[in-house]
């Protein structure tokens, strides 16, 4: 199957999202891997048989968890190095963790890159409740720079940061998720910001290198609090904080997410189904579509 194909409830790996070019340097040493996007970029790790479409070993089992296993050979999807991956789905008091975990392979000797994540999506309100359940879901973003990486119509970073402070994407207090859907602001990497989110937020995390020998611990979050957690950084070793908590007004469900990484990404599933989050997707990207062609053509006939 192909990589970019709808994929819910998979392991996406060794990369997440997309590397520019196919292409990345590490230690001096280029690496070229094979793009499978319209815009020549290598996508949840490229053409190939990705970690989505691998079957996965079942290594431990109980009553409330289970835990999968998969070894990446060296040279997996032109990635070098040797990994062994590990995820764990565990249930108790009325709740679902997920845990992933990546260790070099016992012979590697190879730096690689690696940034996995879980590919599924949650309706707080139930199934039922539709794709217009998310405009309510009360949102806070626990990002200490309260900031987000302005991205091209590729879907890539462009290096620019930008502030969101008292802005449509301002969650470091609790807000509904649905005030910036249709905003014009230009934070999300699609051209139809009122399709859904596909917005890319700045933690202030340390990276986990740094993260060793620091002493910055995270604040404690009072649950029963109104206000969010300020100045998040990593453990001192390394270990993943909070960086979003979704809420359902409705449901009472509770999704949080936690990362030891400087960024993460927020979207909500815009291009899996026909009619979009709003119920105008399938027009919009069209839309959206045609104008990146055109922006492409004007782009070329510059160059020339």
């Amino acid at each position: 199957p192909a990589t970019n194909s709808p994929m819910f409830g998979v392991v996406v790996g060794r990369i997440i999202n997309r590397i520019a070019d196919a292409s990345y340097e590490l230690n001096g040493k280029k690496h070229k891997l094979v793009p499978n996007d319209d815009h020549g970029s290598a996508l949840h790790g490229g053409a190939g048989l990705g970690w989505a479409h691998r079957k996965w070993e079942l290594t431990n089992s109980t009553t409330d968890s289970v835990t999968y296993f998969l070894k990446s050979p060296d040279g997996d999807q032109k990635f070098p190095g040797a990994l062994d991956v590990s995820v764990t789905y565990l249930l108790g008091d009325n709740s679902l963790k997920m845990t992933m975990v990546v260790a070099a392979d016992a012979e590697n000797k190879e730096a690689t890159p690696v940034n996995i994540a879980q590919h599924s999506y949650f309706n707080l309100d139930g199934h039922t409740a539709g794709h217009k359940a998310i405009k309510n879901l009360q949102t806070t973003i626990d990002a200490s720079h309260r900031a987000v990486l302005r991205a091209d119509g590729t879907a890539l970073p462009t290096g620019a940061v930008d502030a969101v402070a008292g802005g449509p994407f301002d969650f470091h207090s609790v807000g509904k998720a649905g005030r910036a859907l249709g905003d014009s602001w230009n934070a999300t990497t699609d051209p139809e910001p009122g399709l859904g989110y596909e917005v890319m937020f700045v933690t202030g995390n340390k990276t986990l290198a740094q993260a060793k020998s620091s002493t910055t611990k995270p604040g404690k979050f009072n649950k029963n609090s109104k206000s969010s957690p300020v100045g998040c950084s990593v453990t001192k070793d390394g270990s993943p904080i909070r960086a979003a908590r979704f809420v359902s007004p409705c449901s009472g469900r509770t999704l949080e997410a936690w990362t030891s990484a400087p960024a993460f990404e927020i979207y909500t599933g815009n291009h899996l189904d026909p009619k979009g989050l709003i119920g105008k997707g399938k027009e919009k990207r069209e839309r959206g579509e045609k104008r990146r062609e055109e922006k492409r053509r004007e782009e070329k006939r510059r160059e020339e």
